[in-house]
C-alpha cells in the first residue's frame, strides 16, 4: 500500500526488498518481454551474426570481432589477453568491448560451442531484464506499491539512454549495475554483517568492472555515498574502510584477470568534448516525438545523452510541484507551533548531494546550453589527461537519470488522502488537494504519464523494430573469394597496409573466422605507435626483399602507388582489394594498375 513505508526513501523496511522475489522475476519478465517485442527473436539466435554486420553503425562489430578473435586465442595469465588483432602485439579484450567477463566464461567452453557463436543479443535480452527487475524492487522500496513498481518497468527498461546505446555500445546497456548500488544503499545494506557487506559489494564491483569500467565507476561512487552515511550515522570506521576496500581490491583483480594493465595502452586522452550539454534532461536528440532535438555545443555531446522522456518529465514535474508545497506547509506550520522538522534527513541530503555530483561530473569541464559554451574550466594538460581516464564522462549523467526517475515516483507516491499522513503538514487534514483521492492519484497520475512516455519513445522503438525483423543483405568481405580461400593454407598472417574502419572490421573477422592473425584493428584503448613502427617494419623488410613467407599484405590502390608496388610481391585483385603475397596464389587474378 501507498503510505505503508513511514520514511520511504529515508529509511528501509524491516524486510529486506529482496526478499520480494516473485515482484523481481514479474519485472524481469516484463523487460524480458519489451526487448522481444521491439528486437525480435533474430538476434537471440546465437549461431546467426549476420544481423550484427548489416547494422548501420559498425561500433557493435568491434565488439563482436574482439570475441570471434578471443575465443581462438591461447590461454594464459592475464586470462583477457589475446594478439591475434594487433599481431605481435597482445591486447586486451577489455579494449574491444566484448564484456570481457561474458568472454572469459564463454571462451572456458569453446570446444562445445557452435563455430558461429554470438551472445549479443542475449546480453541486451538480460540487460533490459535485470534492470526492469532491479526496477521493481527500488520503485517498490520508496513507494511501497507493487502496481506502480510494475508500471516503473516501461520507464527504466525502456529509458531512452538503454536505447540509444543497445547494439550500438551494447556492454553499456547493464543499467542494472547502476540500480542495484542504488538499491543496496536505500534497502540499508549498511546494517548486514561485515562479512555478508564485503562479499556483495566486493562481488558486484568485481562484475562492474568486468562488464564495462564506466559501470564500475557509477556503482562504486554510489558505494561511497551508502558509506559516508553509515560513518555519518554512527557507523564503525574500520568497518566503512575495509568495505570499500574490499571493493577496490576486487576491481583492480578484474582489471588484471582481463589484462587491463598490459600492453602500453594510450590511456591518457584529454578529458573534454564527451561531456553532457546542460539540456540533456529534455532533449530527445531527434529519438522523442514531445521533445525536439535541440543543438549540441559539439557533437560528441551526445555520449552524455540523458533525455528523460515526456512521461517522466511531467511527472517529476508534478512530484515537484507537490513536494514544493508539502515543504512550504510543513515550514509554516513548524514555525507557527515551534515543532519544526527538518525537511532533508541524512539520507536525502546525501542523495541530493549524489545527484549534484553525478551531474557536474558528466557536464565536467563546460557549462554549455545548446550550442553556446558558457563557461569551461581551465586545466592544466596533465590534469586533462589525468581525468581522460574516463574521457566520455557524460555517460555519468545516467545516474543522475535514475535518480530523478527514482524521485519522481516517489515524489508521486506521497500524494495520498489519509489524515494521518497529513497531521506533520497542518493541524487539520487538506481536503482539497490531489490527497483527496487516496492510492488511486497516483496511480492514476503515473499510468498515465507512462502511456506518454511510451508515446514518446514509439517512433524510435518501430524503428528499431523494422531494423531488427527486416530482411538484410548478408555482409561482404572482398577476400571471400574461393581461390583465394583455397590458397592461405600457408599463411598465418594478414598485414593490412592502410587505414580504412570498414575494411578493416570486414578484414579482421575473416581472419578470426579463419584463425589468422591480422596487425591493426581498433581499440577502444590503442597502441597506434606501436603497431604503426611495425607495420613501417614490414614495410622496409619486404622493399629489401626480406619477405616473410606466412604474411599476406592487403593494399588499396594508394597504399600500392604510394610504397608498395615498389617490394618485390606478387600482387593480385581479389574481389577489388590489391593482397600482395611473397609466393603465386592459384586461381587469383593477378592485379593490374590502371
Amino acid at each position: 500500500m501507498i503510505g505503508q513505508e513511514r520514511e520511504g526513501i529515508n529509511k528501509g523496511a524491516g524486510n529486506s526488498i529482496f526478499r520480494e522475489k516473485k515482484l523481481f522475476f514479474m519485472g524481469f519478465g516484463l523487460g524480458a518481454l519489451l526487448f522481444v517485442l521491439i528486437f525480435g527473436i533474430r538476434v537471440l539466435d546465437v549461431t546467426n551474426d549476420s544481423w550484427i554486420f548489416a547494422l548501420p553503425d559498425p561500433d557493435i562489430e568491434q565488439h563482436y570481432i574482439g570475441w570471434v578473435h578471443f575465443r581462438k586465442a591461447p590461454w594464459g595469465l592475464p586470462l583477457g589477453l589475446m594478439n591475434s588483432l594487433s599481431y605481435p602485439y597482445s591486447m586486451s579484450v577489455l579494449w574491444t568491448d566484448s564484456i570481457p567477463i561474458v568472454a572469459i566464461l564463454f571462451k572456458a567452453i569453446e570446444g562445445i560451442l557452435p563455430e558461429t557463436f554470438q551472445y549479443l543479443g542475449w546480453y541486451g535480452l538480460l540487460s533490459m531484464a535485470l534492470t526492469g527487475g532491479f526496477a521493481t524492487l527500488l520503485v517498490k522500496k520508496v513507494t511501497g506499491n507493487r502496481v506502480l513498481s510494475l508500471i516503473a518497468v516501461f520507464v527504466y527498461s525502456l529509458s531512452f539512454p538503454i536505447q540509444q546505446r543497445m547494439f550500438y555500445h551494447t556492454t553499456l546497456t547493464a543499467h542494472w549495475l547502476i540500480l542495484l548500488p542504488l538499491l543496496l544503499w536505500l534497502d540499508d545494506f549498511r546494517d548486514r554483517p561485515l562479512g555478508r557487506k564485503c562479499l556483495v559489494w566486493g562481488l558486484l564491483s568485481f562484475l562492474g568492472v568486468t562488464i564495462h569500467p564506466y559501470l564500475w565507476a557509477m556503482g562504486e561512487l554510489l558505494l561511497i555515498f551508502a558509506l559516508l552515511e553509515e560513518l555519518l550515522s554512527g557507523g564503525r570506521i574500520g568497518h566503512v574502510a575495509i568495505t570499500f576496500l574490499c571493493t577496490i581490491g576486487a576491481a583492480l583483480f578484474g582489471l588484471w584477470l582481463e589484462g587491463a594493465f598490459y600492453g602500453s595502452v594510450n590511456a591518457g586522452w584529454p578529458i573534454g568534448g564527451f561531456e553532457s550539454n546542460f539540456n540533456t534532461f529534455f532533449n530527445s536528440l531527434g529519438d522523442g516525438k514531445v521533445f525536439p532535438a535541440f543543438p549540441l555545443q559539439v557533437g560528441f555531446q551526445y555520449e552524455g545523452f540523458g533525455y528523460l522522456g515526456a512521461g517522466v518529465l511531467l511527472l517529476l514535474a508534478i512530484s515537484g510541484i507537490f513536494l514544493l508545497v508539502k515543504a512550504i506547509r510543513t515550514l509554516s506550520y513548524g514555525k507557527r507551533t515551534g515543532d519544526g522538522k527538518p525537511l532533508l534527513s541524512l539520507r536525502r541530503k546525501l542523495l541530493l548531494l549524489a545527484f549534484l555530483v553525478f551531474f557536474l561530473a558528466a557536464v565536467f569541464p563546460k557549462i554549455s546550453f545548446n550550442e553556446a559554451l558558457i563557461f569551461e574550466l581551465p586545466m592544466p594538460d596533465a590534469v586533462k589527461r589525468f581525468f581522460g581516464i574516463f574521457r566520455s564522462n557524460g555517460r555519468f549523467i545516467w545516474v543522475a537519470d535514475y535518480l530523478l526517475m527514482t524521485f519522481s515516483f516517489w515524489g508521486i507516491s506521497r500524494i495520498r488522502g489519509s489524515e494521518k499522513e497529513d497531521k506533520d503538514l497542518s493541524s487539520a487534514p487538506d481536503k482539497g488537494t490531489l490527497t483527496a483521492g487516496g492510492e488511486a492519484v497516483p496511480l492514476i497520475i503515473c499510468l498515465c504519464c507512462a502511456l506518454l512516455q511510451l508515446y514518446d519513445m514509439s517512433d524510435n522503438l518501430q524503428k528499431k523494430h523494422e531494423v531488427f525483423t527486416a530482411s538484410y543483405t548478408e555482409a561482404h568481405c572482398d577476400l571471400d573469394q574461393p581461390a583465394f580461400i583455397a590458397a592461405l593454407k600457408p599463411y598465418h598472417h594478414l598485414v593490412m597496409t592502410y587505414s580504412a574502419h570498414l575494411d578493416n572490421m570486414r578484414f579482421a573477422y575473416f581472419a578470426g573466422c579463419r584463425g589468422l592473425t591480422i596487425n591493426r584493428f581498433y581499440f577502444a584503448r590503442d597502441i597506434d605507435e606501436r603497431t604503426d613502427a611495425r607495420l613501417q617494419e614490414y614495410y622496409e623488410d619486404a622493399f629489401q626483399g626480406n619477405i616473410e613467407e606466412d604474411c599476406l599484405y592487403l593494399l588499396n590502390r594508394d597504399s600500392y602507388e604510394a610504397a608498395w608496388k615498389k617490394c618485390p610481391l606478387y600482387f593480385y585483385d581479389v574481389g577489388g582489394t590489391i593482397v600482395g603475397a611473397p609466393k603465386p596464389l592459384p586461381g587469383c587474378l593477378p592485379y593490374e594498375p590502371g
